[in-house]
């Protein structure tokens, strides 16, 4: 199962409400992403979106393992929907001033043991999550922004036996207008990541697009 650049837009609008508004300025509260993705696949579906960009910040991980409650499965079910070996998940959205970023992938699409049996796998695990934090080419902000970030996050997530990182990252711009992209490197270093489902949301602008080791940016300009 892909990531789907519709429920992935939908989940950005989601996070920034007033990108998705109408023009008489709807605050109406924003769907929640669980409710998102169930609309963006259909009503017949029952069955988941930390580099250093050019500004690194501290980041802190953590390890989160699902117990057998029935209710903590069925909230983390969306987000499982999605994973997919070899694929991945970037979303920025840009209000006023304020730029995030998110990047979530599989663990085994960045060569790291999805299901951590050892100490050993767990130093795989931590030794990829530093080279995000510490790598300010994995994933870089483009353009003459003027960015700096604010806040920072990195960690692993395992429900089901189905390991995956995210990372999210706070900007505030000077210039935001001055932004032209946000560019992945890390394709070559990590050749089991085969393409990345990306989309930037604005006050004024949506797109959605794929990006992959022939064309690793996603150009907001």
């Amino acid at each position: 199962m892909k990531y789907r650049s519709e429920s992935i837009l939908l989940l950005a609008c989601a996070a920034l409400a007033s990108a998705c508004g109408g023009p008489d300025g709807d605050n109406s509260e924003a769907p929640s992403p669980e409710a998102a993705e169930q609309d963006a696949a259909g009503p017949a579906s029952n069955d988941m979106p930390d580099t250093a960009p050019a500004e690194t910040g501290e980041a802190s991980g953590d390890h989160e393992e699902a117990d057998d409650d029935h209710a903590h499965e069925a909230a983390e079910g969306g987000r499982l929907e999605s994973h997919e070996h070899g694929h991945a998940m970037l979303a920025v959205t840009l209000q006023d001033s304020m730029l995030s970023v998110s990047f979530e992938a599989p663990l085994s699409s960045l060569g790291a043991p999805e299901d951590p049996q050892n100490a050993e796998d767990e130093a795989r695990i931590e030794a990829m999550l530093e080279d995000f934090r510490n790598d300010e080419t994995i994933i870089s902000l483009q353009g003459d922004a003027g960015c700096e970030i604010v806040s920072t996050s990195t960690g692993t997530r395992l429900v089901s036996g189905h390991g995956e990182m995210q990372l999210d990252y706070d900007f505030d711009c000077e210039n935001a207008g001055g932004l032209e992209g946000v560019r992945f490197g890390g394709f070559d270093q990590y050749p089991a990541l085969l393409s990345i489902e990306a989309v930037f949301v604005s006050d004024t602008q949506q797109m959605a697009t794929e990006l992959s080791a022939a064309s690793p940016e996603l150009k907001i300009q």
